[in-house]
């Protein structure tokens, strides 16, 4: 069980191995402030005008899809025996989508929603009549990234012992992240109002309120550490293990109602804390290349990164570092960056690129993204060397962050500025920022040069690092700032 988590509802567990736009999917709708499935799922409860912790089980149907539409149901049983608090609810959310070019804008609603709260003697109840729920979102889906944010609203009027009163609960949020094949996050700002009323001396009702503001983070990432071998007479020295790992970030301020014994409101409770927990991480043992040519070479640790990942061709005996890196292999390497494998529609796109040819498959991928255009007279060229500036443009448009360029006119930081083509400039200021292509140590980028199978592997390493690590950190250190 997770310890005290009341983050977003995450309901499906984290895939590696599914396209953007399809991990995008995967994202449950805010219906509460909890995180867990099946047996693990805990919630924060707030009428009581104190947080109170419930633990027990969520439980999910998933719908078929009809009329363009999904119905899945859910269902809630969760407790806390010592504040003699029980909930039940189940609810079916309904969800529609439509995809205009990259962008896809999704659309929920609840229906057929029952909930019923029994507080030591107290029973409170929500029918369908009484709760609305919408949430959209708007997903933006570039190769290896997806990028989404969206706006939700619920309202659920809960009633105190058939007709002793009635609570109504407003919540509004924002919801901003990102989904890609090596790292996943949300960060959630959630705004919750408790409105009720008691009874005054005259019988006059007199109204009180309470709010609730949080600001959660959601995370799924990988960290690469190298295991050496202790003994010498092995075949390998080491290899690397992929730990898969997961966290979430509560950061919640309250300000609610105090009752007294009678069930009066006598004052305000207020306070705020933070909550946080690590997932159990997942293990796997990387394959280990047998190169023979790249012991003591300066780029040796990204070289079999990246190689046990599967970004370099991991076969062979010679990785030759110091020789060109062709842009057709590089092709290979970016569509295992993205996920891209599979994507294939034997599309004969390039002139010097046959269907047979054992670059077209990746080719053709980048192609159908947007990520690839090709030289004149409708030549790929793949067996010349790829260009810093090239590899710039394709790894930014890989990502989806061309916009992240300053409006022309500006300047770019380094001495050789000049020979940056026109068509490269916003994707090396790009890259520079975020760190995948950096300046030699006399401050030139040298965007005509042609990267050599090292130069090629330190890049790669630096895009893996930015999607697998930099990334995530930037959106959990936007929450926390």
């Amino acid at each position: 069980m997770t310890k005290r988590i009341f983050s977003l509802i995450l309901i499906l567990s984290f895939f590696f191995s599914l396209s953007p736009s399809a991990r995008a999917a995967l994202l449950a709708p805010p219906t509460g402030s909890g995180v867990g499935q099946g047996s693990d799922y805990e919630e924060v409860f707030y009428l009581t005008g104190k947080p109170i912790l419930l633990s027990g089980t969520l439980n999910m149907r998933p719908g078929r899809e009809r009329g363009g539409q999904v119905a899945d149901r859910y269902s809630f049983n969760l407790e806390n025996l010592e504040e003699g608090v029980r909930l039940t609810r189940t609810y079916t959310l309904l969800s529609s989508r439509r995809r205009e070019g990259r962008q896809e804008v999704r659309e929920m609603e609840v229906s057929r929603f029952r909930e019923t709260v029994q507080v030591g003697g107290d029973r409170y109840q929500v029918n369908d009549a009484d709760y609305r729920f919408s949430y959209s979102t708007l997903t933006d889906v570039h190769p290896a990234t997806t990028y989404f944010s969206g706006n939700y609203f619920g309202r659920k009027v809960y009633e105190k012992n058939r007709g002793e009163g009635k609570l109504t609960v407003n919540t509004s949020g924002e919801t901003v992240g990102y989904t890609s094949r090596w790292g996943q996050v949300e960060n959630r700002r959630v705004l919750c109002t408790i409105e009720g009323s008691q009874e005054g001396e005259e019988g006059e009702p007199i109204p009180w309120i309470g709010t609730v503001r949080e600001q959660a983070s959601f995370s799924r990432g990988q960290e690469m550490s190298y295991v050496a071998n202790e003994p010498t007479a092995i075949s390998f020295s080491g290899g690397y293990l992929l730990t898969k790992t997961g966290e979430d970030i509560l950061l919640y301020d309250y300000d609610l109602p105090r009752y007294n014994e009678a069930g009066e409101v006598v004052g305000r409770n207020r306070g705020s804390d933070v909550l946080y927990s690590v997932l159990p991480p997942g293990q796997e043992r990387l394959p280990v290349p047998a190169f023979r040519d790249i012991r003591g070479h300066w780029a040796e640790e990204e070289v079999v990164r990246m190689a046990s990942l599967g970004v370099l061709d991991p076969t062979g005996l010679y990785f030759a570092p110091g020789l060109p890196m062709v842009r057709g292999d590089f092709a290979r390497a970016l569509t295992v960056v993205a996920g891209l494998e599979g994507e294939d529609r034997g599309e004969w796109v390039f002139a010097d690129l046959s269907p047979e040819h054992p670059s077209a498959p990746y080719v053709n991928a980048l192609v159908a993204q947007g990520v690839v255009e090709g030289g004149p007279y409708n030549r790929f060229e793949p067996a010349a060397g790829v260009t810093r500036a090239q590899a710039a443009v394709m790894a930014i448009k890989l990502l989806g962050l061309e916009g992240l360029a300053p409006v022309p006119p500006y300047r770019l930081p380094y001495l050789d500025e000049g020979q940056i083509p026109p068509w490269a400039r916003d994707a090396i200021y790009v890259a520079g920022e975020i760190g995948i292509l950096k300046a030699d140590s006399y401050g030139r980028m040298r965007p005509q040069a042609v990267l050599t199978r090292g130069d090629a592997a330190v890049f790669l390493d630096n895009l893996v690092t930015y999607l697998r690590q930099d990334l995530g950190e930037e959106y959990r250190e936007r929450l926390l700032h």
